[in-house]
């Protein structure tokens, strides 16, 4: 018998046998299947409901960790026409419990009207069952012969009917009757799922089923398969993005650690005693030596210099040994500190050249500018209207 809203249900029909022992059909002839298709169709919907969320969590994350923008844009598409598709299904179910309230009765073809009288009977039975407020019966349960007797009010005889006991089926965990209880697969067990989430409940596919319910299984597939890409790439980058901060983090304290190193490399020796050996040198002048830091900071300052004037520092003087400062205060006086006590017997101080070695020059103004962010400085002594103006001696103090 067919009852409204497409939920179809096998009625038990049983077969008589006359005294003289032919077989007459007593039974319910109609065959009715349940529509295990439209509680399919709705589990697939709430596994759908559930990728969704899915998805839209993955294209979060996906946006954080930068991935791909064409990738995060594939998988909204996709979810937007899953979504559209779940939407459908949802409105075919609702109307489709609504025309449920008024049953309407169909038969198969018929081999007796003994047969036809039985069908007539059991379905004037659920029509009224249904018109008192009874409950539709239970798509999981197939009902079967049980044996009883009957008299024949034509004859007086008397036959056995044999129909078989309903198989009793727990609703609360059939598939069939509840779509939320529908069988839980991994998505490794569900072709095309993927393992985006080991908690996402996929009826398996039990049956032929309609092109609506094929249509979404396969666009809930694809939502999956996306989300569980983008998830991927996403953990991917997370995982770059730490191992790169990381590998940048020790490079700085390495950085920090050696510059603290080179800073207090010198502390031991006497002004214009360092040896040669506990110096730097810089790749644009072969004859520069200072302090290992201030050596690596010019070199900084001389790439910012060249890409501004197309040419590097000119050096003039670096490192001066205690000799090289008794020279220089022989040859140039107050010019040259007393010996033993100049800045550039420690190695952080030179003199410069490019232009920079006098007042109101473009190199001068940049230098100005732009040399502390590299650690070297004009001292105040040295600048112009002091005392000892020296425009070329700049010193290191980072």
């Amino acid at each position: 018998m067919l009852l409204a809203g497409a939920l179809t249900t096998t009625v038990a029909y049983g077969t008589s046998r006359s005294a003289d022992g032919s077989a007459a059909a007593t039974g319910v002839g109609a065959d009715v299947q349940p529509d295990e298709n439209r509680v399919a169709r709705a589990a697939v919907a709430a596994a759908a409901r559930e990728a969704l969320a899915i998805a839209q969590s993955a294209g979060s994350q996906g946006e954080e960790a930068t991935v791909d923008p064409d990738r995060l844009a594939e998988l909204e598409q996709a979810a937007a026409e899953l979504d559209a598709l779940v939407d459908a299904a949802e409105s075919a179910g609702d109307a489709s419990d609504q025309g449920s309230d008024e049953p309407t009765a169909s038969s198969s073809d018929v081999a007796s009207d003994a047969t036809t009288d039985a069908t007539t009977d059991a379905t004037t039975d659920l029509t009224d069952a249904s018109d008192a407020g009874a409950s539709a019966p239970d798509p999981a349960r197939v009902a079967a012969p049980t044996a009883e007797s009957t008299t024949d009010s034509t004859t007086g005889s008397t036959t056995e009917s044999t129909t078989t006991e309903p198989a009793t089926t727990d609703p609360t965990t059939d598939p069939s009757t509840d779509p939320t209880a529908a069988a839980t697969a991994t998505p490794d067990e569900v072709a095309g799922l993927g393992d985006v989430d080991a908690d996402l409940a996929v009826p398996p596919v039990t049956g032929p089923e309609d092109e609506a319910t094929t249509r979404l299984r396969a666009a809930l597939a694809r939502v999956v398969e996306l989300s569980e890409q983008v998830l991927d790439i996403a953990e991917d980058n997370r995982a770059a993005d730490l191992a790169a901060a990381q590998a940048a983090a020790d490079e700085a304290a390495a950085q920090a650690a050696q510059r603290e190193a080179w800073r207090t490399s010198l502390d031991g020796y006497a002004n214009g005693r360092i040896p040669t050996s506990a110096l730097c040198g810089v790749t644009f002048d072969d004859d520069v030596l200072l302090r290992c830091d201030a050596a690596a900071d010019l070199e900084l300052l001389d790439s910012a210099f060249e890409a501004e004037f197309g040419t590097h520092l000119e050096v003039t003087d670096s490192y001066r040994s205690y000799g090289q400062q008794v020279s220089c205060r022989a040859r140039k006086g107050n010019l040259c500190a007393v010996p033993g006590t100049s800045n550039h017997g420690t190695g952080i101080a030179v003199d410069l050249g490019s232009g920079i070695d006098g007042f109101g020059t473009a190199q001068h103004a940049w230098m100005d500018e732009h040399a502390a962010e590299f650690g070297w400085v004009h001292p105040s002594w040295a600048q112009e209207g002091a005392d000892k103006p020296e425009p070329w001696h700049w010193e290191y103090s980072g």
